[in-house]
């Protein structure tokens, strides 16, 4: 029995999370050691790194098996008031159903232990990556899928979400030394891409034979691009996430209003009755099991770990 729950958790795994270039090995995989720079201005060990944890964390509310941290309570400690991307593009992509967390490098090793971690663990050497290139793909679904934005619902004929990202490296503040600091400007955008098989043959023969590059690939949600810049001392985790799940220290809004109620204050109007279930966001549809199982019990986190020479030129060491 074990090892066909064991077996049915890896497929789960595999068709969860779909990386390119990468495949589902039988092991786990450990982390490699963060990268010890050497004191060149530009090389092959500058940009970014990228792991996949793949977690059972329910954001259905369900138990989950195991030992370990949920998400929410493993990165309290880190979510502050200064977004990475800002309020509002933060209120945008939580709406969207993403949530992005800035962890000090050192702390990865460490956050990684206190999840409920299952599978292997991918990772995967980018470096710079200056074009748009596909990280993470969701789920493809067979039908049409009516997803929940933050503008209103969209229904999306067959396929799948992934992530893009893009990276280079550039100049940092001047601190009125002989060099400019260095940084990476990173980008992250969802990009639907329709299933081959259900497109027409129209579409099929109008399609240019040489691509230019993966976000010709399908339909790149533009609005919810992140854009932040990575000074190499902190890594960037990309958490899927209900839109109506808080993080913050104090309690949720369900549980202040009942507070209300039983010291006598007027619960907030709504709704009387049960509610049809909530449509599933963007980043649910991409980083969980939410379009193929009804309990969205695993998901996916996308770690990006930067690595930054300590100073900016044009040319190489």
């Amino acid at each position: 029995m074990k090892n066909a729950a064991a077996a049915s958790v890896a497929a789960a795994v595999c068709g969860l999370v779909a990386v390119s270039g990468l495949g589902c090995s039988s092991g786990a995989r450990e982390v490699a050691p963060p990268r010890t720079l050497a004191l060149t201005e530009r090389g092959p060990g500058v940009g970014v790194e990228t792991l996949y944890w793949v977690l059972n964390d329910p954001i259905s509310g369900d138990p989950a098996v195991g030992p370990g941290l949920s998400i929410r309570d493993a990165l309290r400690p880190y979510v502050t008031d200064a977004s990475p991307v800002g309020d509002e593009t933060a209120a945008l992509l939580r709406q969207n159903g993403l949530r992005l967390v800035f962890v000090p490098v050192e702390a990865v090793q460490r956050l990684r232990a206190q999840l409920r971690i299952v599978g292997p663990i991918q990772q995967e050497w980018l470096g710079e990556a200056p074009r748009w290139t596909p990280l993470s793909r969701g789920p493809e679904w067979t039908a049409p899928q009516s997803l929940s934005l933050d503008n209103g619902v969209v229904t999306f004929e067959p396929g799948s979400l992934r992530m893009l990202i893009r990276t280079w490296l550039a100049p940092g503040p001047d601190t009125g030394g002989a060099f400019y600091a260095a940084q990476l400007q990173f980008e992250a955008a969802p990009q639907f891409v329709a299933s081959r098989t259900q497109r027409s043959l129209e579409k099929a023969l109008l399609a240019p034979t040489i691509s230019g590059g993966a976000d010709q690939d399908g339909q790149v949600l533009s609005r919810l691009t992140a854009r932040l810049t990575l000074d190499g001392s902190k890594a960037l985790l990309i958490v899927p996430e209900d839109p109506a799940v808080r993080w913050e220290s104090e309690a949720p809004a369900s549980e202040s209003a009942g507070i209300a109620a039983n010291e006598g204050g007027e619960p907030p109007a709504g709704p009387i009755g049960p509610q049809p279930p909530m449509l599933t966001t963007v980043g649910e549809a991409m980083l969980t099991d939410a379009t193929a199982s009804r309990r969205r019990s695993m998901r996916v986190v996308i770690v990006i770990v930067p690595s930054v020479p300590p100073r900016f030129t044009l040319s190489g060491p």
